[in-house]
Parts: structure tokens; C-alpha cells; sequence
């Protein structure tokens, strides 16, 4: 009675004891507790008083803001269907503007955040909102809480200590999803469902005729979370039942403040030296072991406790070979530059096994402590580690790492000094937790009649609030669209390119207008972790390319292609002894012996092209793809003013086998095309200077592979015409015509890279450069001519006296590759170290984009730029280019000149400085009668000539530098050669 007689006299209008609430707070609790005396029914308050609690209850509902943190990305109309609550409780339902926390990021359909300098926008949306909900005769929840918008998700859901707390969200029938995976706590055991076949009901789901829906009914635990041993465990698991990201915040602004407060110079040494101890007990020495390592028992056990720890940590992982087991020590002695160092070593270093560890240390460590340690000097470390436990660090102070439960790790990552003496990072501890979630959800062939699923939770929370690391699932599509968006780009995307890539930014700015400068984590704080988003990238990848991007990969996209376009037109994989082996070859790697592969890709419009050139250049690329070769065929569209790609082949062997055969399919695929071969002068010209329609030349740099193999392709071709004579040689029929023949009527070799190794060559004068340039005397670089000799094409390539390309075809040629060289420069600017299809399909990009350039001209009459592209511009262009490099070379050889006669005027001067002092000494040694006078005047004399010696030294070495500069530079500067 007097409960109720006080909650009579509360809702007694006459009652003159005023309603005091003070703050926000003091009326929610109000609210709650009149929602649950409301809740109790006629037991405990008559329905009269009842009623009366139900409409205080309303009134203060409509006069205060309760806002509940609930994530949820948008907002749309309530459904007209909505699940059958019990109707006693319909008068208590409340509408409340639910917000996210204020430190989640938003959707990409946020509305406008506030200032920059504040946390993240806020996301909007109604819900609905009841108190003592009676689910059935043995539960009554607390709260409940009912998400209409099908994307709504709760991070952080709300639980209770007594009755259980009610989440009811609508779901998509076609794209379900339980609410559950998106909690920011991990659930798992205890754990289980109804029986298959044995389905349950839930009072929330009816149909249309009132009758109760199958359900299946799951409950999950609460896995809590993961804490250091050496932590505050008390603190840690003080308990919680509702959480927001503002609490996480100030919990990670605590740390922060924490490690502030413990800054200081001697807090980052003693880290730095301990992380040092930490790397080498987990690493050791990483020489493979083949050496014994004997070790007592006592150290056996605890080098096996350790590695058992550090397998622990690294989840069983295993290394594929043996590891040194020696023992690290500290040792003092001179380093590589001759000073005074101390180091670790492994007790296997020596000068006969170098790969063994050894590490010099500057002084950012702390010697003592690395001396105590490695010396096992007990007393020491203790007094150490005691005077670092006082300022608040060190393996004794207490640790404030925390983890959540999904979290991978599973040591802590700093050093603590255990009960048994060792210095160790301890296995995190669990920090249980008995909250129970119970899901209810209708079978799936109701969820179109009853889209809803109902959770509820119970208990109180005993772990540190988990960061939010799960990114809802709006989120997870938008980021989804986004990478679906980037094409090709997508085979070779990393996190790092994602968040430069241009897509990103526009949909960004799309998404998020009123965020300066926005990032993927601005659309929810989970994208910020690198790795996470390496994650959705693994996933787009393995969607849109289920065979991978290398060879396989390869593969299933040929059969994607548009047959009208096609760009991948061969695949080829042989075993590696199916090509024919020639000297020209380089010694195969041990990487190169799988099987012969190759791609070869080549639009119709390329082959088209091809067919009507007639100076041709091609290179082999390094750097663009992983593991392959690249092989670019290119010409200079001489209208266009811009180079042409015909093809790119990427393959695995540069050999001369590899390089006919690849020779061999571009003629296939051009006739193919075209149903017209390859038009090579010197094989189907009837006279020497005919050229309309034939490919006079083709250049490329001194690779004997590449030019081996083009000479059996032309070998190959002529050998088909049994009855035709050579054009330059007549009595000599095309057919008997070797491959460095044929190279010898249409091959030219790059000048650019002769002359620069000529010019690179050290030790020879102008005249002999000029000399090899002109092919003209015995040269004296034995090794060069003989490099050219044996390769039995490269003097016919630079030399047209020794070749059989007619003069009017020599002259107007292309005596350098440049043109293919600034094809793979272009290129590369697209992307280098990609995986093979990633290559595949930049390439494909950048040939369509050229390719388009030179139609829009034909077509439209547009050029690439303002420029006529008359070939006076060119020639002006390169004109300037060649002033502009001869200029610079002077230019920089001036600057060597005046640093020489610099160098060479202080030589002089100190030659002559020392040279005086020698002769004033001897002078006065030779007259000198006082024996002691006479004895310190020799010790003078002595250091002066030492100082004259090397004086002298200096100089000849830089009147010998200057030799080295004679006939360098503008002339306008004077060198001072003695």
C-alpha cells in the first residue's frame, strides 16, 4: 500500500509536492519507472492508477527528447504492414528521433555535417519506441525498439539487467540479413537454434489472419572481449549495458592523454631499446641453420617455451626451412668506418658465414639496459626496470591494452616482466561476458508475409565497449559499387590506389558534398583500416575475376570478349623443351624452367594497320607486368604525328624460338584480319626499290634473341618460295638465305644505344670514341668490336655500306628506337608491377585511347594538339631539345672545371704552405746548438714533411683530374691543369 498510496499522491493534481527533475537524466528514469510500475498490471497498481501512469507516462514522453544511440545509414517511409504487438501496450507507443553516435561517420546520404573540426554527421530517422512491452506470460521487455527502415543497423545494442531489451528490425525478403552480424560485440557459445523441422513462434509474428508464424529462434552469447594479464582486470570489466561511440572515444582520449603524460625523452629510449629486445627474441638470427647449436637444458627449456609462444602468436604458422637457433650477444668493437661501435652479433657470425645476424647500434638505445639483458645481469635489470616503473613505463608498470574479442591477436605486443622472472609478451586474457541475445526470425518461405526479425538481449556487459571495426551493410554495398566502377583497374587495386583513384573522389564528392575533403572512412569509421579495405578489394577481385589475374584469369577473359573486337588473340603454353635451344639464347634462371607461355594481344583495327606500314621499330619491356616479358610492335603515323600500337605479346622467354614463334602468330592474325600476310620487301618486292605496300625496315635495339628469332621467322617465310632469287644477291635464291641474311636487308640496329655505351665507356679519349663511331680504325675496346662482330647483324644494322637496305630506305628510316622506347614510357605511366591481366587490360586502355586519336583525325580532321603536326615542328622541336642537352652537358662540365681549379688552387696552396715550413725547419735544424731546442725542432720537421707528402699527394691528383677535363666544357672557363 504504500507504493501505491505514493503513486497515488504523484499523479494527485491537488498533491502540492512538485514533479522535480533536474536534469535529462532524472526524467528518463522517471519515465522508466513508471513505464514499468505501468507494466506490472492490476498485482501491484489497480488499473485506475494504472491509467493514470500511462498518461503521465505519455506526458512526459511528449515533453522530453530521449535520444537512443542507433546506427543507421537512411531513412525511408514506413511500411503499411508492420508486426501485431500485444494491444494493451499501443497507447505507450512513442515516435523518438533515434541519432547515431556523434563519432560514427555517415552515409553516403548524410545530411550536411556540422563544422569540420567537430565529430562526424549525425543520421536521422524515426522509431518507434515502447516501454514494458508483455511479449508473453514469462517476458516483459524493458524496452523495445522497431526499425522500419530495412538498411537500419545497431552497432552498440542496448541490453538490462532485469527484463530483457526488445530490437524488432524489417528486413528485405530478397536480400536478408540478420541485425546480429552487424553488432559490434561478437556472439558465439554458448550458442544454439530450434530443431530443423521443430519450428517455434514469436508473438510479433502473425499473418494477416492473426495466426502465429514458424519461426526459428537462435541465442548467441556474448564472447566479451581481450585485455593484457598485466592490466587493470577490475577496471576493465566494470560493467555496461548501453554503449556509444562517444564512450570509446573518451576511453582512447584517456590512453592518449595517458602515453602524453609519460612522454619524454627517456620513455622513447627505453621503448626503442625494448621493442629492440622484443624483435630479436621473436626473429632471432634469420640465417638458414647449418650450424649446431648446443644448448644446456635449462636454456633448451626456455628457447622452446619461447618459440612455442612466438607459434602461438603467429598461429601456428610455420617457416619452410630451418632457422639459426644461435645464441645473440652484445660485443663491443669497430665498425665498417672504423669507429668504436657496440653490436649484437650471432655466436655463428664470422668472416666465412656473414649471413648470420649482426646489427651496429647508434646511441638512440640504451646500453645499460641492453647490456643487463643480454648479460643476464639480474640485479641490473631489476634496478633498471624498477627506476622505469616510477616514471609509469616499462615491462613492471601496468598495461592498458585491450582487444575485441575478433580481434587476431593473441599475445600483448609489449614486454612485461612476469611472476617467474622472464621478459615476455603475455597471452591476452578473456573477459567474459554471460549478455544473452535471442533472434527470432520466420522460416524463409513467411519472410515475404513477415519481413521482420526480432532480437532481444539480456544481462549486463563485463569488457571495455568494442571499437567499431564491422562495416554496416550499406556501407559494404555503396564501397561494392564503387569498386565495380573501377574497371579494369580493379586487378591490380590496393587500398593505397583506391583512395587516390579519381572514381573514388568523384563518388565521394557525390556522396558526401558537405565534407571537405572526404575519404572513405567519412562513410563509416571501420574504412580507415587498410587491411579492411584490402579485404572488399579481395572480394570485387574474386568476383569479377573467380579464376584469379594471372593465367588462368587470362583465360576465362579471352572467352568473355566480344568476338566482333576481339584484343586477346592468342594463348599460347608449351613445355619448356619444346622449343628449339640457340647459342643467341640467355642461360635459362632457375624461375624460368615452367612451361613456354605467351599472350598475344592485337585489336582487328591494329592488324589493319600493321599490314599497311612500312617502318616498323619493336622492344621488350621489363617493368609492367610481373613475370612476363612485354612485347611491343609500334610505327610513327606520320599524318597522326603520334606512334601507333600494333601489338603487345607478353611471354615468359626471350629466346629466339619465342621470339619466331611469336612472329609467326602476328602474321597469322594479320591475315586472319585482313586475308592479306605480311608484306616484307626483300621477300615479295620484284625489284630493289619498290616499296608501295611492303614494310621496308625494322628497328630494334642489339637483343640476340629478338634478332634471331625475326631472322628464322624471315628464314621460315622464304623457304616457301622455292623458285625466287634474292633481290640483292642474284645467283642466290631467297630459299637458301640464313636468318642474318635476311636480318641484313631489313633490320636496323639502334644507333642510340651504341653511341651511348660508346659515350658511356670509361678510359678512352674523343678521338677513340670518335673512332668507334665511325667504324673507321682498329678500335681499342677489343670487347666491343668483338660484341658487335659476334652478334653477326649489329655492323649491317649502324653501318648501310655493310647492309643491303637500299640508300633511299636507309635514309629516310629510323636509325634509333626512340619511338618504341617513349611507347613503353607512356605505358608504364598507367602502371608497372601489375599482374597479368591487370597489364592486359591497362594496355587494352591505353592502345583504344591511341587508336581513337588517330581515327578522330582521319575522321574529324581533330589532332591530339593545337600543333599542325607538320614535320617542322618536329625538327624544330628536336632541334632545340639537342641545343637545350648540349647546353646542359656544357653547362655541367663548366661546373666541374671550376670546382677543379677550386680544388686544384687550394692543393697548390697547401703544397706550398707545407713545402715553406719543411725548408724553415731544416734551416733551423742546421744551425740549431741547443740539444733540446734541436730534438723538438725534428719532431716539427717531421710532421711537416709527413703534411708535405700528402699535400703533394693531393695535388698530382688533382693536376691528373684536370687531364681528365681538357677539351671539356664551353671554353669560356679556364682550366688550370698544373
Amino acid at each position: 500500500m504504500e507504493n501505491r498510496m505514493s503513486i497515488s499522491s504523484l499523479l494527485n493534481p491537488l498533491d502540492s509536492a512538485p514533479l522535480e527533475a533536474t536534469s535529462l537524466n532524472d526524467v528518463n528514469d522517471i519515465i522508466l519507472k513508471l513505464a514499468a510500475l505501468a507494466g506490472h498490471g492490476p498485482t501491484l497498481v489497480p488499473p485506475g492508477i494504472a491509467l493514470g501512469l500511462s498518461e503521465a507516462l505519455s506526458y512526459l514522453q511528449s515533453q522530453t527528447d530521449v535520444p537512443t544511440q542507433v546506427s543507421n545509414q537512411a531513412s525511408i517511409p514506413p511500411p503499411s504492414c508492420s508486426p501485431r504487438l500485444p494491444s494493451q501496450q499501443a497507447e505507450m507507443t512513442v515516435s523518438t528521433q533515434f541519432l547515431q553516435p556523434a563519432s560514427t561517420t555517415p552515409s553516403p546520404y548524410s545530411t550536411p555535417p556540422r563544422s569540420s573540426r567537430q565529430s562526424s554527421p549525425q543520421q536521422v530517422f524515426t522509431v518507434d519506441k515502447q516501454h514494458s512491452v508483455q511479449l508473453n506470460r514469462q517476458t516483459i521487455l524493458s524496452t523495445l525498439y522497431t526499425y522500419h527502415d530495412p538498411q537500419a543497423y545497431v552497432e552498440y545494442p542496448e541490453t538490462n539487467f532485469g527484463n530483457p531489451v526488445g530490437h524488432l528490425f524489417r528486413r528485405d525478403p530478397k536480400a536478408w540479413h540478420v541485425p546480429s552480424h552487424d553488432f559490434a560485440y561478437s556472439l558465439g557459445e554458448p550458442s544454439g537454434s530450434t530443431e530443423i523441422g521443430k519450428p517455434k513462434t514469436c508473438p510479433l509474428f502473425k499473418d494477416s489472419k492473426g495466426k502465429l508464424i514458424p519461426t526459428k529462434i537462435s541465442h548467441f552469447t556474448c564472447q566479451g572481449g581481450k585485455a593484457c594479464p598485466q592490466a587493470d582486470i577490475e577496471t576493465l570489466m566494470e560493467p555496461h549495458t548501453s554503449a556509444t561511440q562517444d564512450a570509446i572515444s573518451e576511453r582512447l582520449a584517456n590512453d592518449r592523454s595517458l602515453r602524453l603524460e609519460l612522454s619524454s625523452p627517456e620513455y622513447d629510449i627505453f621503448r626503442k631499446t625494448s621493442a629492440l629486445i622484443a624483435a630479436i627474441r621473436t626473429v632471432g638470427c634469420r640465417a638458414v641453420e647449418h650450424e649446431e647449436t648446443i644448448l644446456p637444458q635449462s636454456e633448451q627449456i626456455f628457447y622452446d617455451d619461447i618459440q612455442a609462444q612466438i607459434r602461438k602468436a603467429q598461429r601456428g604458422y610455420k617457416p619452410d626451412v630451418d632457422r639459426c637457433r644461435g645464441r645473440i650477444s652484445i660485443n663491443y668493437g669497430v665498425n665498417e668506418v672504423g669507429q668504436e661501435k657496440m653490436y649484437l652479433k650471432c655466436e655463428h657470425y664470422r668472416k666465412e658465414s656473414r649471413d648470420h645476424y649482426i646489427q651496429y647500434l647508434d646511441d638512440s638505445y640504451d646500453f645499460d639496459y641492453l647490456e643487463a639483458h643480454f648479460n643476464e645481469d639480474t640485479d641490473e635489470l631489476d634496478r633498471i626496470e624498477q627506476a622505469a616503473h616510477v616514471l609509469g613505463f616499462g615491462p613492471l608498470a601496468e598495461c592498458s591494452t585491450v582487444a575485441n574479442f575478433s580481434s587476431q591477436k593473441i599475445c600483448c605486443p609489449c614486454d612485461h616482466r612476469l611472476s617467474n622472472g622472464n621478459l615476455e609478451q603475455p597471452e591476452m586474457v578473456l573477459l567474459p561476458c554471460d549478455v544473452k541475445y535471442r533472434i527470432h526470425e520466420p522460416l524463409p518461405e513467411y519472410r515475404e508475409e513477415c519481413p521482420w526479425i526480432f532480437i532481444t538481449s539480456s544481462g549486463v556487459h563485463t569488457h571495455p565497449v568494442p571499437l567499431s571495426q564491422k562495416t554496416p551493410p550499406q556501407t559494404r554495398a555503396a564501397v561494392n559499387s564503387l569498386l565495380e566502377r573501377l574497371g579494369p583497374d580493379l586487378a591490380d587495386l590496393t587500398p593505397r590506389r583506391l583512395l587516390r583513384h579519381s572514381v573514388t573522389k568523384d563518388f565521394l564528392a557525390e556522396n558526401l558534398p558537405h565534407v571537405p575533403s572526404p575519404t572513405l572512412s567519412d562513410l563509416h569509421v571501420s574504412l580507415a583500416n587498410r587491411a579492411h579495405l584490402a579485404y572488399f578489394i579481395d572480394l570485387a577481385r574474386k568476383r569479377l575475376y573467380p579464376k584469379g589475374t594471372g593465367w588462368e584469369g587470362v583465360k576465362i577473359c579471352k572467352e568473355r570478349e566480344d568476338s566482333d573486337n576481339p584484343y586477346i588473340r592468342r594463348i599460347i603454353e608449351l613445355p619448356a623443351g619444346s622449343f628449339a635451344v640457340h647459342p643467341e639464347d640467355e642461360p635459362v634462371a632457375k624461375e624460368d624452367t615452367a612451361d613456354v607461355r605467351m599472350v598475344i594481344c592485337m585489336s582487328p583495327e591494329g592488324s589493319r594497320r600493321l599490314s599497311k606500314s612500312q617502318y616498323l621499330q619493336s622492344d621488350i619491356g621489363f617493368k609492367r607486368v610481373v613475370g612476363f616479358y612485354e612485347f611491343e610492335m609500334a610505327c610513327l603515323d606520320r599524318d597522326a604525328n603520334t606512334s601507333v600500337i600494333f601489338c603487345r605479346v607478353f611471354l615468359n622467354r626471350q629466346t629466339a624460338a619465342a621470339h619466331e614463334r611469336l612472329f609467326h602468330e602476328i602474321e597469322n592474325i594479320v591475315k586472319l584480319d585482313t586475308g592479306r600476310s605480311l608484306h616484307w620487301r626483300h621477300l615479295y618486292a620484284d625489284a630493289p626499290d619498290e616499296t608501295d605496300g611492303m614494310i621496308l625496315q625494322l628497328t630494334a635495339d642489339q637483343h640476340l634473341g629478338q634478332a634471331k628469332g625475326f631472322g628464322l621467322y624471315l628464314q621460315s617465310l622464304a623457304q616457301k618460295m622455292n623458285l625466287k632469287y634474292d633481290l640483292h644477291e642474284p645467283e642466290r635464291l631467297l630459299s637458301e638465305l640464313g636468318p642474318y641474311d635476311h636480318l641484313h636487308r631489313i633490320f636496323r640496329l639502334c644507333t642510340v644505344h651504341v653511341y651511348r655505351n660508346i659515350h658511356d665507356a670509361r678510359g678512352l679519349t674523343d678521338e677513340v670514341r670518335n673512332l668507334m663511331r665511325s667504324l673507321a680504325a682498329k678500335l681499342e675496346q677489343a670487347n666491343w668490336v668483338k660484341n658487335k662482330t659476334d652478334s653477326q647483324f649489329a655492323f649491317e644494322g649502324i653501318c648501310w655500306e655493310k647492309s643491303f637496305i637500299p640508300l633511299a630506305v636507309w635514309k629516310a628510316g629510323d636509325n634509333n628506337s626512340n619511338l618504341i622506347e617513349s611507347v613503353h614510357a607512356d605505358v608504364n605511366r598507367e602502371g608497372v608491377s601489375c599482374s597479368l591481366l591487370g597489364g592486359i587490360s591497362k594496355g587494352q586502355a591505353f592502345d583504344n585511347i591511341k587508336m581513337k586519336t588517330v581515327l578522330a583525325l582521319e575522321n574529324s580532321g581533330i589532332r591530339r594538339s593545337y600543333r599542325s603536326g607538320h614535320i617542322v615542328e618536329n625538327a624544330t622541336k628536336n632541334l632545340k631539345r639537342k641545343y637545350s642537352s648540349h647546353h646542359n652537358q656544357l653547362s655541367a662540365e663548366d661546373s666541374k672545371i671550376q670546382a677543379h681549379n677550386v680544388r686544384l688552387e687550394k692543393a697548390r696552396s697547401s703544397l706550398h704552405k707545407y713545402t715553406a715550413q719543411v725548408a724553415s725547419f731544416t734551416t733551423r735544424v742546421a744551425t740549431e746548438v741547443c740539444h733540446g731546442q734541436r730534438e723538438r725542432l725534428l719532431v716539427n720537421l717531421e710532421k711537416a714533411q709527413k703534411s708535405q707528402t700528402t699535400a703533394q699527394l693531393k695535388y698530382n691528383k688533382e693536376v691528373a683530374g684536370g687531364l681528365e677535363l681538357v677539351e671539356t666544357g664551353s671554353g669560356k672557363i679556364v682550366l688550370i691543369t698544373a
